[in-house]
């Protein structure tokens, strides 16, 4: 049964506020300004042969490497790539997104049409929660409590991807990769010192599986070696607390084609007091899943939940 919240009571249930999760975007240099130029849109050489439309569908394949370089090459490409429509929206409100992207090498990984539909997507690509979170590796939309605690999202150093799945360094260095931005990371601000090549864990552990013949074969064989060698069984994890975890996310809005608004996620005052702080205080809801969040929770009363405090009298 949905639950109906008046804009009134939207209001008076939730307030903004930008917690500080020390995110990628959060350590990117300042943007620097661009020099005014002439946007002439004409000025595409033989690709002016080619209508609107037709450039529109092949611009929206490329990945967002490409399309930069591309924009790079002179003023009439740099107009005409703001022009597009998707990369307009991108270029507007996905800017860390691409710029963070790109920092640690792994805008080659997304078209740009691929892009504009996480942008457009509002929902963790793991649970039915609000998302304001995309993960620069896999370009996954992700909810604070998925990204900080789910493995697939743990990007690997080297060592550890080799010692964990027992792989060689020739399979480790094919794997989707990422280089670390030095900075602070994590609500718990821990520094990341140097830079880090950082591989992917869903990649690392499909590899595994691969070269040892089933998920089975490979764990045997991690556990034996972790025997023999005294070592953990895996990396450390230390889930919100862990810099890596926090070293290739953005925070993302969402982008509502209907109306060309965007949402950036609001939080819950019944929980801004929650003992569970570091979860349901920091979680990011829009309408739709706070309305599942009031109906499991009960609606708020003295900045606590009725339901909560009904219970906690009983």
């Amino acid at each position: 049964m949905s639950v109906d919240l008046s804009d009134a009571q939207l209001r008076q249930f939730t307030y903004e506020g930008h917690f500080d999760d020390h995110t990628l975007d959060e350590n990117l240099p300042p943007v620097e300004a661009l020099l005014p130029i002439n946007r002439d849109r004409t000025n595409l050489g033989t690709l002016s042969r080619l209508t609107p439309e037709c450039l529109q569908l092949v611009f929206n394949q490329l990945d967002i490497d490409a399309i930069i370089n591309f924009q790079s090459t002179s003023h009439g490409s740099f107009a005409f790539v703001n022009s597009l429509p998707t990369y307009g929206v991108i270029a507007k409100h996905a800017r860390n997104t691409v710029r963070g992207a790109r920092i640690i090498g792994t805008s080659g990984r997304i078209t740009c049409i691929e892009l504009y539909g996480k942008l457009c997507q509002s929902t963790c690509d793991q649970c039915d929660e609000f998302g304001g979170y995309i993960y620069l590796v896999t370009y996954k939309r992700l909810c604070l409590l998925c990204l900080s605690t789910h493995l697939s999202y743990l990007p690997l150093a080297r060592q550890w991807a080799c010692r964990y799945f027992g792989l060689d360094n020739s399979t480790v260095n094919s794997l989707p990769r990422l280089l670390t931005l030095r900075g602070k990371y994590s609500p718990e601000e821990r520094k990341l010192q140097n830079k880090q090549i950082l591989v992917d864990y869903d990649a690392a552990h499909k590899a595994g599986i691969t070269r040892h013949g089933s998920v089975e074969e490979m764990e045997a064989y991690v556990a034996s070696a972790r025997e023999r060698a005294g070592r953990h069984r895996g990396p450390p994890d230390g889930k919100a607390g862990n810099p890596l975890r926090f070293a290739a996310v953005v925070r993302l809005p969402w982008y509502d084609a209907s109306s060309g608004e965007v949402e950036w996620g609001f939080h819950c005052k019944g929980c801004e007091r929650s003992e569970q702080w570091s979860v349901l205080c920091r979680k990011k809801y829009d309408v739709v899943s706070f309305r599942r969040h009031i109906q499991t929770y009960g609606p708020v009363e003295d900045g606590e939940h009725n339901k909560c405090l009904a219970s906690s009298k009983n």
